[in-house]
């Protein structure tokens, strides 16, 4: 197994973010959209820990009290938007030959994994595009569906669609991988446990110049809906987002190719 799931063990900052599929408009339909992303996002943080193991609980901090109570409303807080405050100067992709390289040279027992739940606009960007940006600027993933060798073992809460691996600054390991699938907005990102406070201002960040140029270029992946039990064909063609079926069949041991057609 290569993947970072038998090395390691991630502690948990998993944030909500929101789906939006093709063909869901009503309320009602948009209350069941959160609830299979609050299903998702449960999935895959269990499926970190019944892998890899978690760190032991903490007892809550106690947060002090004011004695006093004060009338009168409370002021309208804006939300805030995490700007950059990270200086990113050095941006190494790991290839898919790399990875045990990777892993060697990073031997991590605790990382710290963030999800999407602000106002930046990587969060609000779709996932298909996010992924566009970065083959456009990194090339191909360090890692998907097929590089697992043994993914149709894999639960299927478990299949990714992308991962990217960097080493950033020279000795920071960080960690992009899709949500679930192209309908999503944002990525889950991932670093050493020590670098957790920096990890928001980091993620921005390393994406803040590719969403200002927003190039994206070409790109194909295989995508399972888990709960319609389908798979796809999902990326980019140069000019728009594609998801076609397909059937278990059809995917191989190797990665797909964007047909020229």
């Amino acid at each position: 197994m290569t993947t970072l799931a038998k090395y390691i063990f991630f502690t948990v900052v998993l944030l909500s973010s929101t789906a939006y599929g093709p063909s869901l408009r009503t309320a009602a339909a948009q209350e069941l959209v959160d609830l299979l992303v609050e299903r998702r996002h449960r999935a895959v943080a269990a499926n970190f820990i019944s892998r890899n193991g978690a760190l032991p609980g903490r007892s809550p901090d106690l947060l002090p009290v004011s004695t006093k109570l004060k009338s009168g409303k409370s002021p309208i807080m804006n939300p805030v938007r995490q700007g950059s405050t990270f200086d990113l100067f050095k941006v190494r992709r790991i290839p898919k030959l790399g990875r045990e390289w990777f892993l060697s040279n990073f031997p991590i027992q605790d990382w710290a994994f963030l999800g999407s739940n602000d106002l930046a606009p990587v969060d609000t960007t779709h996932t298909w595009r996010l992924r566009g940006m970065l083959e456009a600027s990194y090339g191909t993933p360090t890692q998907t569906l097929t590089d697992f060798g043994y993914w149709r073992d894999l639960q299927p809460e478990q299949f990714i669609q992308f991962e990217y691996w960097f080493v950033l600054n020279n000795q920071i390991p960080f960690i992009v991988l899709d949500t679930n699938g192209p309908f999503e907005r944002g990525v889950v990102v991932a670093t050493d446990k020590q670098h957790i406070d920096d990890i928001m201002a980091i993620r921005n960040a390393l994406f803040e110049p590719l969403l200002s140029t927003g190039d994206m270029k070409p790109y194909i992946d295989y995508y399972y809906d888990e709960e319609f039990d389908a798979w796809y064909k999902t990326g980019y063609d140069g000019s728009d987002l594609f998801v076609r079926p397909i059937r278990t069949s059809e995917i191989g041991n190797t990665r797909p190719v964007l047909s020229q057609n």
